[in-house]
């Protein structure tokens, strides 16, 4: 799983909650975090070792000029968390291993296989909650999705189905 580098008081690599806890609680999965220092990693040795990888929803943006617009207004920005993510996911593809993406994370596979993305949806910021939103409603909003008959997670799971939220 790939951090964020986020600025608390200070900076840090970052992972949510919410991502974590259910991967380790539900899924049984040893969760390695994996920091995007994007001048230190040697993301060739890194893939062979891991057996997936999941990008993260994050704060931050990925950088335009990863497809080809301009960053000039847009100051939420991970450079490092795109370098690391873009280059890693990669080299998993190519290791015909798993990456699955939330948010941020499926832009980011969008963004590697040369797709673009739309700047400034709305005024509104579309990852930040209202105060009175607990955090446990947060994900009350499922949905089926189908899985494709023989793809690889059909086949992890052996299921024809599974509830996601959107």
């Amino acid at each position: 799983m790939l951090c964020c580098n986020e600025v608390v008081d200070r900076p840090i690599q970052a992972v949510a909650t919410r991502f974590v806890e259910p991967l380790v609680r539900y899924a049984g999965a040893t969760v390695l975090l994996v920091p995007a220092v994007a001048d230190a990693m040697d993301t060739r040795a890194l893939a062979g070792r891991l057996d997936g990888l999941l990008l993260t929803g994050s704060r931050s943006n990925v950088a335009g000029a990863r497809y080809g617009k301009s960053d000039a207004a847009d100051d939420s920005l991970d450079l490092d968390r795109d370098a690391v993510a873009l280059e890693l996911a990669g080299r998993m593809i190519e290791a015909g291993r798993p990456v699955f993406g939330i948010c941020r994370g499926l832009q980011e596979l969008n963004v590697l296989f040369g797709g673009t993305l739309t700047d400034a949806l709305d005024d509104g910021h579309h990852r930040s909650t209202d105060d009175a939103t607990a955090y446990e409603t947060l994900f009350d909003h499922v949905h089926d999705v189908r899985l494709r008959s023989g793809g690889m997670l059909a086949a992890a799971i052996a299921e024809p189905s599974i509830s996601v939220t959107s």
